[in-house]
């Protein structure tokens, strides 16, 4: 019995790990960063496929968390919507396509129910998780918010994912994902030199502090940051802004002079997007370093 147990054991370990077809590779290929982890989308009447009359602007922010198969999400409008918003819905879809539902987010609305500014988290399966991070990072998901007046839909947007996260080894050379830009420098070169180290860094340097001591190797050209990767950092670089209103909500701001996380006081209102419940929710989207004993005073 212990031979056939023994065989059995390894059968099993080479049909789920060793299949380079499965989504499991994907998963395995993704870097281990906080950027990684987020997906961003940007929704308006115009995405739409269905006429819509009506202007409205919406975004959209992901989190993955790759350990637990959790989707959270945070959805806020600047304007009201025409009906109440009903249900934010991801579905499978490449631009200007019609697709089918994948994930059904809830989502609220405030000032009569038809300004939309909410966020919850999803657990889901590993196979539909799996599948989920699969369509993301292939730029083949979308979301829609459904509304009592426009039930197919009254925004729409196609989420974005982050650059440099994916990597493949073929042939000796790293291959980026699709989701990196296809055309390089002519001055590129196109294979890595014999007498450079064979692992090179998976992604490319951020402009956060605690990234600042990651970066390619020296032959590589210099390069603007992406836009997507601008966007992103631009929340951490902005000031900390208490807003106009006088109530007393302890919240954490990343000081981007000092690379930190730090404690104020939010008024309840307005401010901007640079503030966050917990030092640790602020480390993972800017990278700056806790400040986990203040954290702990709190009440």
């Amino acid at each position: 019995m212990r031979p056939l147990r023994a065989f059995l054991i390894l059968a099993l370990f080479y049909g789920t790990c060793c299949r380079s077809d499965s989504p499991i590779s994907m998963l395995s290929r993704i870097d281990d960063g906080a950027k990684c982890r987020r997906f961003d989308v940007s929704l308006d009447e115009t995405q739409e496929i269905h006429p819509v009359e009506h202007e409205s602007q919406c975004k959209g922010v992901f989190r993955l968390d790759y350990e637990y198969n959790e989707v959270f999400y945070r959805i806020r409008c600047s304007s009201a919507l025409i009906g109440v918003p009903i249900a934010a819905n991801i579905y499978q879809s490449f631009v200007g396509q019609d697709g089918d539902m994948v994930l059904r987010l809830e989502v609220t609305g405030r000032k009569n129910k038809r300004v939309v500014d909410s966020g919850g988290y999803v657990s889901i399966d590993e196979e539909k998780f799996e599948s989920l991070v699969r369509l993301l990072f292939e730029g083949e998901a979308y979301v829609i918010i459904q509304t009592s007046k426009y039930e197919d839909g009254e925004v729409q947007g196609q989420i974005i994912a982050p650059m440099g996260c994916l990597e493949e080894e073929e042939e000796g050379e790293l291959m980026m994902s699709s989701s990196e830009p296809s055309s390089m420098p002519s001055s590129m070169p196109t294979s890595m030199p014999s007498s450079m180290p064979t692992s090179v860094p998976s992604s490319m340097p951020t402009l956060m502090p605690s990234s600042m001591s990651s970066s390619m190797p020296t032959s590589m050209p210099s390069s603007m940051p992406s836009s997507k990767e601008v966007e992103r950092n631009s929340i951490c670089f902005l000031p900390k802004d208490s807003g106009p209103c006088d109530a007393y909500f302890q919240k954490f701001w990343f000081n981007s002079e000092n690379g930190s996380c730090e404690l104020f006081i939010y008024g309840g209102c307005r401010g901007n997007e640079n503030k966050f419940d917990t030092s640790n929710d602020c480390g993972k989207m800017c990278g700056g370093e806790l400040d986990e004993e203040r954290e702990k005073e709190l009440p």
